[in-house]
């Protein structure tokens, strides 16, 4: 399947994940459907809390959505020198990643 395809995919999911946290945030909290919505970096987009209910929702839908089942937090995500969780972007690239590796 070609990789773009792979990529909108993922995004989509991720959209679905943000919709769902978005019904329980307030309006002014709530995260932008965008590459470039801000998530977990300086701009506080998301709290903690917000983050761990996005990461259960998220690895949810992969599972639903995508057949594959991932763990988007682990040792090696937290020694990285970039977050995966900065943008929606650098997210979907990370999904991308290990949806491709768990798919051989």
């Amino acid at each position: 399947m070609d990789e773009k395809i792979n990529l909108q995919k993922v995004l989509d999911v991720i959209y679905g994940a943000i919709d769902a946290l978005n019904d329980s945030l307030p309006k002014d909290r709530r995260i932008e459907k965008s590459p470039q919505a801000s998530l977990f970096d300086q701009s506080g987009a998301v709290d903690s809390l917000g983050l761990t209910l996005l990461i259960v929702g998220l690895e949810q839908k992969i599972e639903k959505e995508l057949g594959v089942r991932v763990t988007l937090v682990n040792d090696a995500v937290m020694d990285m020198e970039g977050s995966p969780f900065k943008n929606v972007s650098t997210l979907a690239s990370y999904i991308s990643k290990l949806v491709a590796e768990q798919n051989g």
